[in-house]
């Protein structure tokens, strides 16, 4: 997914004004890179300081290291 789709995703959703729950999987969302899911993730924060928005990951957590889990930490990936 491109960043520009995530961000019509964002306006749909805002319209909608009610809950979203974003399940990041399919493969593996992390083989992406920190820097592109980043890209995907970030355009939702505004949404979920809202509480209009919960996102989610299912991962093997094969790629996770600190960063990673700097990365959850900061943007409240469950």
């Amino acid at each position: 997914m491109v960043p520009a789709v995530v961000e019509k995703v964002v306006d749909a959703m805002e319209a909608c004004g009610h809950l979203f729950r974003v399940t990041w999987h399919g493969g593996e969302p992390m083989s992406s890179g920190l820097k592109h899911f980043g890209s995907l993730v970030y355009p939702m924060q505004g949404l979920m300081s809202r509480n209009l928005i919960q996102q989610v990951i299912q991962t093997n957590a094969t790629f996770i290291n600190k960063h990673w889990c700097e990365f959850f930490r900061r943007t409240r990936l469950m």
